[in-house]
């Protein structure tokens, strides 16, 4: 029984007869495909044009199919006879000077990337031109008068510190409005380093005119220098307006250098309303045991010995001591809390 699967041997042949196979197979595909030197199919972007027109007829004449290029593996080794070559068609064609007497000449169509293009274009004018406009507005009205600085007022203290306000934070009349919050953005801190009694600033636009709202720090006492009395501050500040007429309502502080009236002004600023009312007057009094003594003078007659870095919590006891005192004498808070009238004083 014969071997159904049994393949027969491949002829066993030459190169250059391999190579002459391939290439008379190859030519009987692109004669069954219509290939050889064959006028190639109108490409898509003829069509589209007006058929018969200039350009269509340039396109066409154009338009050819190269021939397929052979690799260099199937080259043969030994040098081929010529192969007879299939006539090339005719294309129809009209003469170029013929077409453009008889054909009317047309614009040719935009393609669809110009509309883009366009916008694109437009776009970037009007980007252009917005900016032009933004930087001639701008300029136009940093040049008025209208958009100029009036005059500055300060609310909510007195005229000198008013003044030293206005010098610290920088603002003039006939300056740029848009100068004004840049400005105070940093004259804030610089107000309040240069002006100690000021708390708290805040800016404000009526119009033209530029109003710088003031908030002190609150007054705890006056003190007295060459005859005249100046606030003292809750923050240690002394005041720059002389003061004509004190409040009774205040003590007035004696003898006290700027770094330890900031710690006595501290500690009295902590004190309760009445007890803060019954003092007169507060003297430094510093010795070599205790440098931090102050002597208080009370309305009601009394005197107070104490220390600075203790005088709130010990000055609450105040008016318990002063109900059981049956004289008037000096109460001693520097070490504990006791009283003794002035009679026992002078023995």
């Amino acid at each position: 029984m014969a071997n159904i699967f049994h393949r027969p041997h491949r002829e066993e042949l030459t190169p250059w007869e391999r190579a002459e196979r391939r290439k008379k197979r190859a030519e009987k595909h692109q004669v069954k495909e219509g290939v050889t030197n064959a006028p190639h199919k109108t490409p898509l972007f003829v069509k589209k044009r007006e058929k018969g027109s200039l350009e269509w007829l340039k396109a066409k004449a154009k338009t050819k199919r190269p021939l397929k290029r052979q690799s260099q593996h199937d080259t043969p080794t030994k040098k081929e006879p010529p192969v007879a070559q299939q006539p090339l068609q005719p294309i129809e064609q009209a003469p170029v000077k013929e077409a453009e007497e008889q054909l009317p000449i047309t614009t040719t169509q935009k393609s669809p990337k110009e509309p883009h293009r366009l916008s694109r274009v437009r776009r970037r004018t009007l980007v252009l031109v917005f900016c032009f406009a933004v930087a001639v507005v701008v300029t136009v009205i940093s040049i008025l008068p209208v958009s100029r600085i009036s005059s500055v007022r300060v609310t909510g203290t007195d005229n000198a510190t008013g003044q030293a306000v206005v010098q610290a934070s920088q603002l003039r009349p006939h300056q740029s409005l848009i100068t004004v919050y840049p400005r105070m953005l940093t004259g804030d801190r610089r107000v309040k380093r240069e002006v100690n009694s000021v708390r708290h600033i805040s800016v404000r636009l009526v119009g033209r005119q530029v109003v710088l709202r003031v908030q002190e720090y609150p007054i705890v006492g006056y003190q007295r220098k060459a005859g005249q009395y100046y606030k003292v501050l809750a923050s240690g500040a002394v005041g720059l307006t002389k003061i004509r007429r004190i409040n009774g309502n205040y003590p007035i502080f004696y003898g006290f250098k700027p770094r330890e009236l900031r710690a006595m002004a501290a500690q009295v600023n902590r004190l309760p309303v009445k007890v803060r009312q019954a003092i007169s007057e507060i003297h430094a009094q510093p010795n070599r045991v205790d440098p931090q003594r102050v002597h208080l003078y009370m309305n009601s007659g009394n005197e107070v010995i104490a220390r600075v870095d203790t005088f709130a919590t010990k000055m609450k006891y105040y008016p318990a001591i002063a109900a059981k005192m049956k004289a008037k004498g000096v109460v001693d808070f520097e070490v504990g809390a006791y009283s003794y009238p002035f009679s026992d004083k002078n023995k």
